[in-house]
Parts: structure tokens; C-alpha cells; sequence
């Protein structure tokens, strides 16, 4: 449930930052509305043909894809996850910081010999065990068959297909990183708290967060932090790992109306505008997809370069692949799985069906949002039942920005099925 009330915020949130944008383009009124429907069948199959869309990185777009090259989802811009690493603790051991994936095998071996911890990974915590598979096999989910796969997936109407031959290697994979990481069934209780703590301390080498939470980090430190990215196993690329601050998709019923789709297409190009980027990135290390957009980095150091370096990969974020990738990575963690065991156990999962989901939402209603100061006055419009914790007279814009910079974003349509007519 906490999870629930944390992507509603952001969600209701994000409604007002794109009236915000709105307003600085000159096209919004005060008491305007914005309709937000549910879901799949209410979305336009294909919106690749706009001229918007070729403003994006190609990167941008490749994991958006069908396999027909249709475009149903695009991101607004998105948030780097990376390895941090405690440089000032490898300089003091005389250890090398890692260009692949064989040095952070030997990295990690070389921490753990010495008695520290190479890696305090929060993997109590549902999204850091989403991230250790996609970030242990990340070779695999940027190859054609991951790709592939993944756009099959994420255009599913039922049953998600899995390929057998790529899912035994993701799996054989994260197996192995956890293992050259040297995490055990102990790390299986290690939430965000203890694994940071662990990391401030010294008694971890490496931990993991966006540009903020680095810099949260070095605020508590004496110590040089630097970014590692993510290493393939079955090549020498490197990836940055990230995940969309917002994904958008259009109501298939504007079509029929050309005034309103182009009003809708007007919204997206204002949102990814360089006025609009940068009030969604509010300095937080937030990367532009957008072609035409300068530089919103530079209040991270380093950040842009690193980019340049490495390729970018952005993650597959189906609200059921958490809960999933936690019972799997946790069953091998504990010995209870083998990696072919946690590969069915993940497949399983991200088939199950939801009672609840089927008996409450509704894909054919719609929700109405009434643009207002707080909130607090939204959530209670939308949902009176809805117990949002610590919100007050917050506003929706900084309750947006509160909930970014805690790692928190709307992610698959499920996240939201808490809003009801």
C-alpha cells in the first residue's frame, strides 16, 4: 500500500508540473482540467509517425518500440542509477577502480579479502532487486532477443511470452553477479537505511542512487565519491542505468478530433522542451531524451562525460517485474531457489492475476482532476478514502519534486488502479 500512495502523489503531482509547463508556454488557465483515463485499450496504438517523436534520442526510443516499430509510450526524460563508489576507500587499499566487468569481479574480491564489503545493496527493498537482474544481465536486455522480448512484453494484452533461452541466461547471470558481489542470504535483510549506513561508514566499498542521492551521500562523508556504471558479462560495454522521471501515451479517442490531438501533441513538445526539462529536472541531475535540449547537467559534475563513454540503458518497469524480482533474487539469495527455480518463480509472478485489480478499476471510466493549491484537496476529489500520509499544505509541484528525488515515479498503469470513480 505505501508503495500505492506513493505513485498516486506522483501522479496527481505530475498533473499540475505539466500545467505548470503549460502556463510558461501560454496555453493554461487556472481552473483548467486534465481528463486521466485507464488504460491500454484507451491508447493510441501508434504515435512514432509525429514529428515530435523525432526530437528524441534514438536510444529514447529504441526500448519503446513494438516489434512492428510502433510507438505506444515515450519517456519525458530520464534519471541515471549507477554504482557510487567510495574512491577515497579504494585509493587507501590500493585498489583499482573497475573498466569492466572482470575488474569488478576482482574489485569485489579484493574488498571482501580485506574484510569490507564490496557492495551494500538495499535488497530488502522490492525496486533494488528489479535493478540487480536488469543490472546483472544488462548485456542480455540490450541485446536484439532482450529487446525484443521487452517490446513484445510491455505491449502485451495478456499473457506475457517469455523466451526461455534469453530468461535462463538473465537468470544464470544475476546468479553469478551475486556471487562475484558476495552478497548471501543476510543482504536478503538489508533495507535502504542499513545498506547506506553501512556505505557512510566505511564498512561497505560501493552502494548505489541517482546524482542526488550522491550527493546526499557525499554531504555525510569525508571521502571522494565517483559514479561506476554497470558492466556487461558478455562484452567490454558499460552501461548507464536509467530509469523515465514520467512516460506519456495518448487517449486513442483523439484521433477522431484533430484540434485536440494536435493540442495533446503541442503537450508533449512543451514538455520536452528545454523550459519544460528544466522544470522537471529542478536541478536533480535529470537527463533531457530531447535532441534540441542543452545540457541539464551541470549541477552534476562529472555526470555528462561519463555519459558520453558509456551506452544507456533504460529500465523495464512493469509494476509486477518488483515484486517478482524481489521473490526470485531472494530465493537464490536464501538457497531456497535455483536459478532455474527463480526463473519460474519470476515468470509466474509476472503472470499472476490480481483479484483486486479486476474488481475495482473500471477502463472505461474516466477521472477528472480539478487543478487546485494542495494536495491534500486533489487526493480527497479523487479518492476521500485514500489516507496519503505527510502532505499538508504542500503543493503539488514540490510534492512532485519531493517524490523524484526519493527515487519514486510513475511506472506501469497498475501503480494507479487505487484511483477510483
Amino acid at each position: 500500500m505505501q508503495k500505492t500512495k506513493c505513485y498516486l502523489a506522483a501522479l496527481v503531482s505530475g498533473v499540475l508540473l505539466v500545467t505548470g509547463i503549460l502556463v510558461g508556454c501560454g496555453q493554461s488557465k487556472k481552473d483548467d482540467h486534465l481528463t486521466v483515463y485507464l488504460w491500454e485499450n484507451r491508447l493510441m496504438k501508434n504515435i512514432a509517425s509525429y514529428d515530435v517523436v523525432s526530437k528524441y534520442y534514438s536510444y529514447a526510443v529504441e526500448y519503446y518500440k513494438d516489434t512492428d516499430d510502433e510507438i505506444q509510450w515515450l519517456p519525458i526524460c530520464a534519471i541515471p542509477q549507477t554504482i557510487i563508489a567510495n574512491k577515497t576507500l579504494f585509493d587507501q587499499y590500493g585498489i583499482k577502480v573497475p573498466e569492466n566487468y572482470e575488474e569488478y569481479v576482482q574489485v569485489c574480491q579484493q574488498f571482501y579479502d580485506k574484510g569490507i564489503k564490496p557492495y551494500s545493496m538495499d535488497l530488502a527493498e522490492d525496486w533494488s532487486n528489479q535493478e540487480i537482474i536488469q543490472a546483472a544481465a544488462i548485456g542480455e536486455f540490450t541485446s536484439l532477443d532482450g529487446i525484443d522480448w521487452r517490446n513484445k512484453a510491455e505491449t502485451s494484452a495478456g499473457e506475457i511470452k517469455f523466451d526461455d533461452v534469453l530468461w535462463k541466461r538473465i537468470f544464470s547471470e544475476t546468479s553469478q553477479f551475486l556471487k562475484d558481489s558476495h552478497f548471501s542470504k543476510e543482504d536478503i535483510n538489508v533495507n535502504i537505511n542499513t545498506g547506506t549506513q553501512m556505505f557512510v561508514e566505511g564498512k561497505s566499498a560501493m552502494f548505489h542512487g541517482q546524482p542526488t542521492d550522491m550527493q546526499k551521500l557525499q554531504d555525510q562523508m569525508d571521502a571522494e565519491l565517483i559514479r561506476i556504471p554497470y558492466f556487461s558479462q558478455t562484452s567490454d560495454s558499460s552501461f548507464v542505468y536509467m530509469f523515465p522521471s514520467l512516460n506519456i501515451a495518448f487517449n486513442k479517442e483523439l484521433e477522431k478530433n484533430k484540434e485536440k490531438l494536435d493540442t495533446a501533441l503541442d503537450v508533449l513538445d512543451c514538455m520536452i522542451s528545454e523550459q519544460g526539462q528544466k522544470l522537471i529536472a529542478d536541478g536533480s541531475g535529470v537527463i533531457s531524451l530531447n535532441t534540441d535540449v542543452p545540457s541539464m547537467m551541470q549541477n552534476v559534475p562529472g555526470l555528462e562525460e561519463e555519459i558520453k563513454d558509456t551506452s544507456i540503458y533504460i529500465r523495464y518497469s512493469a509494476q509486477k517485474s518488483f515484486d517478482a524480482s524481489l521473490e526470485a533474487v531472494h530465493g537464490l539469495l536464501s538457497g531456497k531457489m535455483d536459478e532455474m527455480q527463480a526463473y519460474n518463480a519470476f515468470r509466474s509472478a509476472m503472470n499472476s492475476k490480481d483479484s483486486k485489480e479486476k474488481s475495482t478499476v473500471n477502463f472505461e471510466n474516466e477521472y477528472s482532476i480539478l487543478l487546485t493549491d494542495t494536495t491534500k484537496s486533489i487526493l480527497k476529489k479523487i479518492n476521500p478514502k485514500c489516507a496519503i500520509e505527510q502532505i499538508g499544505d504542500t503543493t503539488l509541484s514540490s510534492a512532485w519534486i519531493a517524490a523524484m528525488s526519493n527515487g519514486q515515479q510513475p511506472s506501469a498503469p497498475e501503480d494507479y488502479i487505487e484511483v477510483e470513480k
